[in-house]
């Protein structure tokens, strides 16, 4: 990728121009099926996962409890800017 964000293949393994173009087409091609084959990522558990109620509510309550605590981590390691 360069700075405008555009991807930039070049190949410089072959004398000849059309041989170059053929492998970063398929340098490219490579990529994009690599592309397609990564599992998809989930946005986290769906309440038809849990096998109760309870389960359900004690992964709340660790969620909860983590986000708290990042929280405070954040509020810890921030510099207030009377400080400086």
């Amino acid at each position: 990728m360069n700075k405008k964000g555009e991807l930039v293949i070049s190949s410089e393994r072959h004398s000849s121009q059309v041989d170059n173009k053929k492998e970063c087409l398929s340098r490219f091609s490579e990529m994009l099926q690599q592309l397609r084959d990564r599992p998809e990522v989930t946005g986290g558990k769906s309440p038809r996962e849990f096998k109760s109620e309870e389960s359900q509510l004690k992964y709340k309550a660790r969620l909860i409890a983590s986000k708290k605590k990042n929280q405070y981590n954040r509020q810890c390691h921030s510099v207030n800017r009377r400080d400086w």
